[in-house]
Parts: C-alpha cells; sequence; structure tokens
C-alpha cells in the first residue's frame, strides 16, 4: 500500500464512528462495510475509482435522514416549471421530500405499484448485486444502504405497457442543513414497459444522496430520464445500477446543471443476449461547481450493445469529470460498445479530467471510446458575429449546437424539447 492509498484508507476509517452514529443498519454491518471499503482486495480498484473526486467531499453526509412533514404549498411552486410538460399530466406522480414519501397520485389506468419497505432487505440486494457484478467497488451503494430509512419499490407487472412515471426528489432546507438517503428499488416485470422522468431540486444547503437499483427482466424497456437543479450550495452523491436481462432495454438520460458539487454513478450489467443500454447526458457547470460521472458497462452475454455521449459545457472555474468503462466478457461474443466523451471549455480556467476506458476479454467484438475536449471555434464565432449577432447570443448558439448531438438521443420529442432550452436557461457564467 503506498501513501496515497494509505491516506485513503485513514479517511474510510474516520467515517466508522459517525456512520454507528447515523445508520439504519446495526453497528456490526457498520464494521463490516468499512472493512470491505478498504480491504486490499479491492483498495486498488476504489483508489482509481475516485482518483479525481477527494473523499473528503463526503464529509458531514452522514447525518439522519431529516424527515419533515410534506409543505404542499412549496411543492408545487417547486413543480410549477414542469406544468407545461404533457408528460406531466399523462403520468403517475410521485413526491419524495427530505427523504419522506408522499402519497402517490395514480391515474387509474395506469399499472404502477409503490410500496415502502424496511431497509433489512437491502443487505440481500447487495449481495445478489455483488455477485453478479464483475466490479466489487461500490462505495456510494453502501454508504447508501447504510444511511437510507426505507427502500421505495416501484414495480410494472408483466406485460404492462407504455407506462409513465413522474419522480419529484426533492429537499427542503430553507430553515436547517438536510441530508437525505433515498434508495428505490425499481423492478420491470417481462414484457412491460416504463418511461420514467427523475427530478431533483430544492432550496438552502443540503444533501442528497439517492440510489435506484433496477431490474429490467426479459423483453423489457426502460426510458428514464434525470434532471438535476439543485441549489448552488447543495451536495449530491448517488447512482444508478441496472440490471438487463435478455431483448432488455435500459435506456438513461442524465441532465445535470445545479449544485456545489455533484457525483454519479452509473453502473448496467446486461446480462442476457441481446441486452441493451444507453448511457447518455450533458452537464453544465458554472462557476466553482464541480461534478462527476463514473460509469461502468458489464457485456456478459453474447450479442449486447451499448453506447454513451456525454457532453461537458464548463465555465468560470468549474471542473467536470469523467470516468468510463466498458467491461466485456470471454463469454460476450458479439459485443457492440460504444464510449464518447465531449468537453467545451468556455474559460481559460475550466477544467476536465476524462478517462475512458475498455476492458475486453472477448475476441468478436465491436468497442470504441474517446474523449475530445476544446474551446468555442473562433471561426464559426467570428461568421456569426459578422452578421450582426450579439456576442452572447453567438457563443449561445454554438454550444446550443454542441449539446444537441446529445439531447437528440432522447425519443420523447417533448422532453427532448425541454431540456434543451432548461440546460441552458440560466447563462453560461
Amino acid at each position: 500500500m503506498n501513501a496515497k492509498q494509505a491516506a485513503f484508507v485513514s479517511q474510510i476509517d474516520k467515517w466508522e464512528e459517525e456512520l454507528k452514529n447515523h445508520a439504519s443498519l446495526e453497528s456490526g454491518a457498520v464494521h463490516d462495510i468499512i472493512q470491505q471499503l478498504h480491504s486490499s482486495a479491492f483498495l486498488p480498484e476504489l483508489y482509481e475509482s475516485w482518483k479525481y473526486t477527494s473523499l473528503h467531499k463526503l464529509d458531514g453526509f452522514f447525518q439522519k435522514t431529516h424527515s419533515s412533514s410534506i409543505q404542499e404549498k412549496w411543492v408545487t411552486e417547486q413543480l410549477e416549471r414542469y406544468n407545461s410538460l404533457t408528460f406531466l399530466q399523462e403520468a403517475t406522480q410521485l413526491v419524495v421530500l427530505n427523504g419522506k414519501v408522499g402519497e402517490p397520485i395514480r391515474p387509474s389506468h395506469r399499472d404502477i405499484l409503490v410500496f415502502i419497505e424496511e431497509p433489512c432487505s437491502q443487505k440481500e440486494a447487495l449481495a445478489w448485486w455483488q455477485t453478479e457484478s464483475p466490479s466489487k467497488v461500490h462505495t456510494l451503494y453502501l454508504l447508501n444502504i447504510l444511511l437510507a430509512r426505507q427502500v421505495i419499490h416501484i414495480r410494472i407487472p408483466k406485460g404492462a405497457a407504455h407506462q409513465k412515471l413522474f419522480l419529484a426528489d426533492l429537499q427542503d432546507a430553507r430553515k436547517e442543513n438536510v441530508v437525505s438517503h433515498t434508495h428505490y428499488a425499481i423492478t420491470l416485470e417481462e414484457g412491460s414497459s416504463l418511461e420514467m422522468v427523475e427530478v431533483a431540486s430544492g432550496e438552502g444547503s443540503y444533501g442528497h444522496h439517492p440510489f435506484l437499483t433496477i431490474k429490467v427482466e426479459k423483453g423489457a424497456s426502460f426510458h428514464h430520464v434525470r434532471l438535476f437543479d439543485h441549489s448552488s450550495s447543495a451536495r449530491g452523491f448517488g447512482g444508478v445500477y441496472a440490471y438487463v436481462a435478455e431483448h432488455g432495454v435500459y435506456d438513461s438520460f442524465l441532465c445535470l446543471k445545479g449544485g456545489e458539487f455533484h457525483r454519479n454513478e452509473v453502473r448496467v450489467i446486461l446480462a442476457g443476449e441481446h441486452a441493451k443500454a444507453h448511457v447518455n447526458g450533458v452537464q453544465v457547470l458554472r462557476n466553482t461547481q464541480q461534478a462527476d460521472i463514473t460509469s461502468y458497462i458489464a457485456h456478459m452475454a453474447p450479442h449486447t450493445a451499448s453506447r454513451q455521449t456525454i457532453k461537458n459545457v464548463i465555465s468560470g472555474k468549474a471542473k467536470g469529470i469523467f470516468q468510463g468503462k466498458i467491461y466485456v466478457d470471454r463469454a460476450a461474443q458479439k459485443t457492440d460498445g460504444y464510449q464518447m466523451n465531449q468537453a467545451l471549455l468556455l474559460s481559460d480556467i475550466a477544467e476536465i479530467d476524462a478517462k475512458p476506458e475498455l476492458e475486453i476479454y472477448a475476441d468478436d467484438v465491436k468497442c470504441s471510446h474517446g474523449a475530445t475536449v476544446g474551446a468555442l471555434n473562433a471561426e464559426q464565432l467570428f461568421f456569426l458575429r459578422s452578421r450582426g449577432i450579439p456576442l452572447e447570443e453567438a457563443r449561445n448558439l454554438l454550444v446550443s449546437a454542441f449539446v444537441t448531438e446529445a439531447f437528440d438521443l432522447i425519443e420523447n420529442e417533448e422532453l427532448r424539447a425541454f431540456l434543451d432550452h432548461f440546460s441552458l436557461s440560466t447563462g453560461l457564467e
């Protein structure tokens, strides 16, 4: 163990007492998980996974889940920005405030089942995931299991098609600091389909730690759009773990534009033949924001396919991070994997750290990955200015053209147009 790894382990050890005070599980479980986090078997991968983001970002993040009553007027105000969406009117609506679940609004023609469970079964879920995944490092997932007070189950029955869900995960920290740890377990049974819009926002200084474990069974499809628009002083850590069976589809898009700091982990296991995953997104970072997207897609069966396209627009002193790995198992012949991360830097001190990776053990595959970094094209900017377009408008046009390629990957035209406009609505400086 080198000096940096030793310091890394020391930081994890400091968490143990705080976690024992606030965890939902017994202290023995806390100790077991802390030991797992810095075991010699997992440490190199764990250290590499957090290479660009300091673990100190998690300091003070282990408070008890704050559970205030649902403030209906405030919630209504938070959701007003989405009122123009036809999707909102058609979907089942589920509101979670500071980790507390409200009653879902269920249109009678929907088959979405929502129920709450105490967190004891999360240990079983973790054991299942670690058995299936070739990667054994799950820091944020482990912490979420310790701290979440309940599991919010969302289930789509077999054959139930064209289901729609609007999930609003809101944080109200106007009166005091809030840290919420929410765990969602989503199951799409065989042949079902779900389109879900997940929004996360709030007011005040808060911590947001959601985790979604998703199981897409045979022939099911899940289209998942995520919009994170946190307050300027918010910190967020969370992620998605998706398991996709044969002929299943997990199609996700993340739009991130708010918060002091955010790390989002996406891990997908393509477990059955002809399973597909699309993990796309746009990060718009300003001022001193920092955001980290870390993805891991494991192709475990033949004829699986994955696509990742991440666009970053970074201005001021902001910093973006992208770590993405495509893993191809020996059994996963005929895999088709693609990954691309592109960053547009709008100031001389904006930063991007990008680490695309391929780990391939099969010999009949088609996989590619890449990363590009650049500034606005001076010739294009000059051309627009010479046509009488003001500088700020010209810059916005070029930035919009840059991110549109990613937004075009969203199948729902209404959501595509909404996010394209919303991502740049507050300016770039």
